[in-house]
């Protein structure tokens, strides 16, 4: 169908009118018998074919006087064709209507009204789009650069008037960052630029262009995105986000290690990430000195006396005094212009800018943090506040490192430290207790005494999984793990080889049906963890049990799923190699070999099309392209379609509608898939000499219609009752004597409740079956000349 042409036929002749409209099906197409229904109707289509025979045609023409293009049918008489021409009319065709001349016709007002419409709206956008419009714009000569034409937007941006922008090039305002290229690419589409203001400001901006052809000249149209801020603002963003991931990374090392040399490594290596220099330090602080523990620096640092273990002696060394009298970060830009920077005998003046962080545990100094570079002004007050947050990392790692020295000297308070891990145990205890008691799994723990099985405990999940108390489960323990109908014999032989299994891997597990308290089952899987006492004697078992009854199903319906592909697919495969070897061996029958190579093409591809639906479904990828459909015109299109194959059967295919128009809102292609696999399921399952009736009506409900009831009703086979709640399961079929994917159903229902609708069924065997959906209409669209009542 070609769907964004609607055609309006006025013809006061209903036979003629349908004859017409059967040759102009693949538009959008709308009949009317009356002036009146004309004037109301108009405004809706794109062209207008009417017949010189309705009564008050040039009352039409008048009141319509070129809004719409009108093609009219007349007779061959000269007189009549000058009169519609003169009244105003678009075009004539005589009648007797020559199919293709009516559709060479209207695709010339189809692609007239194209091309007036493009115009039109191109005019109009042009100049939305780049005078009126606030966004910068920018015309440009691709061949040369040159800056054809700017809008107000864009001369208020970069300071210039549009008249000084017209002598300027693309290149005179762009900005490159130093070392980059500056090429122009072949074919722009969308880039990041810095571009220099008239005031001499630099401003970031993104710009999306493409080719216009203006004027007979191919230019390069251009919208320009000011996007300074957000580029400042990532900038700070990313710079955080590198301190966070830096110090992330620290304390996971405090975490991991008390290894001091290791953490100090690891904090070198990460402040490298936020602050960049050439060379960093860490220094402890020994009494009067602080001495170098830990260095780290480029290959390009030349080989100086500040090494790894180099002593500073604290009173000559104003910068370590200051950072300790102060206790913040201390930034020199330039070391040569710096009054108190000491240099040492043998040292090169590679050093420029220096940044240092004291050290800090509560009140107290113990070190500091140096970085040095060979840039003069390389470090900045953000920097000291950033090396200062690695300094503190520095003191937990120090800390943690002397706590654990403390710890391990000092054995006489283990007696308190063991009061208070046993305080400790009884919190994790009351801790564990309370996560168990929130788990959904069953849990229970099971002990072996005197050669009896107790169960200890059981949680709540346990409890309501298998509708047992945990009095219950003391009194019968492991005997309400026995499976049904097993013999105690082979019962106590399963508790054995699980005991067996404890002992020796540590664990046990086994699915199988529960039978719950109430006779109801679940699908169970359980898992036994043995329980050892101090000497690793196996005292007892933690059991675990999950209801994957879900779990199954679905891996039941996933074998399913492929077993069933692949099934499906093997045949039209074989089919397909074993006519290609036959088309090599029998060149004279290519034709007949090609003609069944597409027949099984034509299955295998809707199988697939089939299968992917549901995949679809299942993911919520379907999205419905909804617009106003005419069920009338929908379901004689099905009706017409599926007709040739029902009278093959012997089969009477008919459609019952009613004559004022219904229209729904509704996806087009999948309300015709949804009818058309009822109508087919219906032809597949009904016997010759059988009827097939599609019925469209509209439904009340408080007296407004509410929606459109659609039943696909035969005389077949009928369902019998066993077979009816699974009849929209995805490749169920009630027989397999009839060839079919099993999916047909369940995508028409899966379309119909994506429509916000609801489908259902009633059949008796041997009689046939009727199968109804429902979908919400606009009551205004529909103007009743009868009502149907819902059953």
């Amino acid at each position: 169908m070609i769907a964004d042409i609607s055609i309006l036929l006025a013809d006061d002749d209903r036979q003629h009118r349908l004859m017409v409209s059967k040759i102009v099906e693949q538009y959008k197409v709308n009949s009317v018998g009356s002036i009146e229904e004309c004037l109301i109707l108009y405004s809706q289509c794109d062209i207008l074919l009417i017949s010189q025979s309705l009564q008050g045609w040039e009352r039409v023409v008048k009141h319509i006087n070129g809004q719409v293009p009108i093609l009219m049918i007349t007779s061959s008489d000269e007189r009549a064709i000058a009169r519609a021409l003169n009244a105003g009319v678009t075009d004539v065709i005589t009648s007797p209507v020559q199919p293709s001349l009516l559709l060479h016709r209207l695709r010339q007002l189809r692609d007239q009204l194209s091309i007036k419409n493009r115009a039109e709206e191109f005019e109009k956008r042009w100049s939305q789009a780049f005078d009126v419009n606030r966004s910068i714009k920018l015309l440009i000569d691709p061949m040369n650069g040159t800056i054809v034409d700017a809008n107000p937007s864009a001369a208020h941006f970069y300071g210039y008037t549009r008249d000084e922008l017209r002598q300027m090039s693309i290149a005179d305002l762009d900005t490159p960052v130093p070392g980059e290229l500056n090429e122009n690419p072949p074919q722009w589409t969308l880039f990041n630029f810095r571009h220099r203001l008239k005031s001499g400001d630099i401003r970031f901006v993104k710009i999306f262009s493409s080719p216009l052809d203006y004027n007979g000249r191919t230019l390069i149209y251009m919208i320009l995105f000011d996007i300074t801020k957000r580029r400042k603002a990532e900038a700070a963003e990313q710079d955080q986000r590198t301190l966070a991931d830096a110090l992330r990374n620290t304390a996971a090392a405090l975490s991991s290690t008390l290894e001091l040399n290791e953490v100090m490594d690891r904090i070198l290596q990460q402040v490298q990430h936020v602050v960049p220099h050439e060379r960093g330090s860490i220094m402890l602080i020994d009494g009067t000195t602080a001495k170098i523990v830990r260095t780290r620096a480029d290959e390009n640092v030349p080989d100086e006396i500040l090494h790894q273990d180099t002593i500073f002696a604290l009173q000559n060394t104003p910068t370590l005094q200051w950072m300790i009298v102060h206790r913040n970060p201390l930034v020199i830009p330039n070391v040569d212009e710096y009054s108190d920077w000491r240099r040492f005998e043998g040292q090169s003046g590679w050093l420029k800018a220096y940044l240092g962080a004291p050290i800090r545990i509560g009140r107290y100094v113990i070190g500091f943090l140096n970085l040095d570079s060979s840039t003069p002004n390389r470090f900045h007050r953000t920097d000291a506040e950033r090396l200062q947050s690695f300094a503190d990392q520095a003191g937990i790692a120090i800390r943690n490192a002397r706590l654990f020295e403390q710890v391990r000297v000092q054995a006489q308070e283990l007696e308190s430290r063991v009061i208070e891990r046993t305080s400790e145990l009884e919190y994790e205890r009351r801790q564990l207790r309370t996560i168990i008691e929130g788990m959904s799994e069953g849990v229970a723990y099971t002990e072996y005494v005197n050669n009896n099985y107790e169960t200890r405990y059981v949680n709540r999940a346990l409890e309501k999984m298998t509708g047992y108390t945990a009095e219950d489960w003391n009194m019968l323990s492991v005997q309400l793990l026995k499976p049904p109908g097993t013999t105690d014999e082979r019962f106590h032989e399963r508790i054995h080889q699980s005991m067996e299994s404890l002992v020796l891997v540590g664990y046990w597990t086994v699915e199988y049906d529960y039978v719950r308290k109430d006779g109801t089952k679940f699908a169970a899987h359980m898992m036994n963890t043995r329980v050892t006492d101090a000497d690793g004697r196996v005292i007892g078992a933690v059991t675990v049990m999950r209801d994957v009854s879900e779990e199954k199903a679905l891996a039941e319906q996933k074998a399913r799923f492929v077993a069933y592909a692949s099934h499906e697919l093997r045949n039209p495969i074989a089919n397909l190699k074993t006519r290609v070897y036959l088309a090599k061996k029998q060149p004279d029958k290519l034709n007949e070999h090609l003609r069944v190579l597409e027949e099984v093409s034509d299955r295998m591809q809707r199988l697939v099309e089939d299968l992917l639906d549901v995949s679809r479904f299942e993911r919520g990828m379907i999205k419905l392209q909804l617009d106003n459909v005419n069920l009338q015109t929908l379901i004689n299109n099905v009706v017409d379609v599926q007709k040739p194959e029902a009278e093959q059967k012997n089969l009477h295919l008919c459609a019952e509608l009613p004559d004022d128009p219904l229209y729904i809102s509704a996806d087009h292609e999948r309300l015709t898939q949804v009818i058309t696999n009822l109508v087919t399921n219906a032809i597949n399952y009904t016997p010759p000499e059988g009827t097939i009736t599609v019925r469209a009506m509209p439904v009340l409900e408080a007296n407004k219609v509410c929606c459109a009831r659609i039943e696909v009703e035969d005389t077949g086979i009928g369902i019998a009752e066993e077979h009816m709640p699974h009849l929209f399961e995805a490749f169920y079929r009630v027989t397999s004597k009839v060839t079919g994917t099993g999916l047909g159903l369940s995508i028409a229902k899966e379309i119909v409740e994506l429509h916000g609708g609801k489908m259902s069924v009633q059949s008796t065997p041997g009689k046939g079956s009727r199968f109804s959906f429902w979908l919400p209409i606009d009551e205004q669209m529909f103007v009743p000349a009868f009502i149907i009542q819902e059953e």
